[in-house]
């Protein structure tokens, strides 16, 4: 429920400020990466760069996002990259790492 009212004031906060399609350029602003970096990086094979062009919108000659599908994309992102770092840590035995705590590991 938390997640679900996450991605939806995610997707609120991302709607006032773009509107529901976000440009290249207001999609690297967001993921704080250059356009042509973006540009590059989607052209590739990996999950996240086809998670993202699942959200993309061709008008005409014009590449737009999808806001919606790109504040769930930055929720499911986030909820998996906590999930894999305290995963790490309990397999390393590591206290803190990346800025997680793990109960009861040795710091």
């Amino acid at each position: 429920m938390n997640n679900a009212y996450s991605q939806q004031a995610l997707e609120n906060n991302l709607h006032q400020k773009y509107g529901p399609l976000l440009s290249l350029q207001q999609l690297a602003e967001l993921l704080h990466r250059s356009a042509d970096g973006l540009r590059v990086a989607l052209r590739t094979s990996q999950p996240y760069a086809l998670r993202i062009c699942e959200a993309r919108v061709k008008i005409g000659r014009r590449v737009y996002f999808r806001t919606t599908d790109i504040a769930s994309y930055l929720c499911h992102a986030e909820a998996s990259q906590t999930a894999s770092g305290a995963l790490t840590q309990r397999q390393t035995g590591k206290g803190v790492r990346a800025g997680l705590e793990v109960p009861g590991a040795a710091v």
